[in-house]
């Protein structure tokens, strides 16, 4: 009788467990808010700058040249980053320049192309993107207020 088929130890790691897991969660839930709320932050930025964009060139439709001009520039200054980059590929038997080679030629495809090509469309759309876009805002706006209020302090967008 002296024997139930435990032992104190394994009771007590049970708890000790629990614990550990409930405190691992609650960790994670925080950190996933925290992350979250900087996501969104980020994400109202880029949604109010491409607005702004897209309200500018609607006011003033000679500032596309500007526009166009500028990510002209950037692609060629990004593009002459990268052509520093293929010397040293070339001479050191680049295995290790592959990835920042990649990244400058993505990121040089992304100011030459893709930015662009994609505010001229957003600008073609007219009001049904401005107010699509508006309503995307509010919606952020309204959820880093919530999640604000959940973490106990003021939004700071």
């Amino acid at each position: 009788m002296d024997n139930f088929g435990f032992d104190f130890k394994d009771v007590l790691n049970t708890v000790l467990a629990g614990i550990f897991v409930a405190s691992l969660s609650w960790a994670f839930g925080w950190v996933r808010l925290r992350v979250g709320m900087f996501n969104d932050r980020i994400s109202l930025r880029i949604l109010r700058g491409e607005l702004d964009c897209v309200l500018e060139l609607k006011r003033n439709p000679s500032g596309v040249g500007v526009l166009l001009g500028r990510q002209a520039l950037i692609c060629f200054a990004i593009l002459g980053i990268s052509i520093v980059y293929a010397p040293m590929a070339v001479i050191e038997n680049g295995g290790r320049y592959v990835l920042p080679f990649v990244a400058v030629l993505g990121m040089s495809l992304y100011a030459c192309a893709i930015y662009p090509l994609g505010i001229l469309n957003r600008l073609s759309k007219g009001n049904a993107f401005v107010e699509r876009q508006r309503a995307r805002i509010e919606l952020i706006e309204a959820r880093i207020a919530s999640r604000a209020n959940h973490l106990g302090g003021a939004p700071s967008p």
